[in-house]
């Protein structure tokens, strides 16, 4: 299983707008992601992308990504 791709985008473009829709629509969508053991969460795949306004805002809404392992095994990337 892997992130849903709408909001893979969102983090890839750093639209933030279309990732509040998101959560608007499935509250539950972060809990999933965690529940996930080795997946790009959308605060990796936006700090890998340079949106770091988007990735530290997935850090409010869910701190824990950054200790969770992508599928490389590699936790929350520095931002380039």
């Amino acid at each position: 299983m892997e992130m849903d791709e709408r909001l893979k985008r969102a983090a890839e473009t750093g639209n933030l707008d279309a990732l509040y829709s998101f959560i608007h629509h499935d509250a539950n969508v972060f809990k999933r992601i965690d529940k996930m053991e080795f997946v790009d969460t959308p605060l990796h795949v936006a700090a890998v992308a340079g949106n770091t306004g988007f990735a530290m805002e997935m850090m409010n809404w869910k701190p824990p990504f950054a200790r969770k392992l992508n599928p490389d095994g590699f936790t929350f990337p520095p931002f380039i």
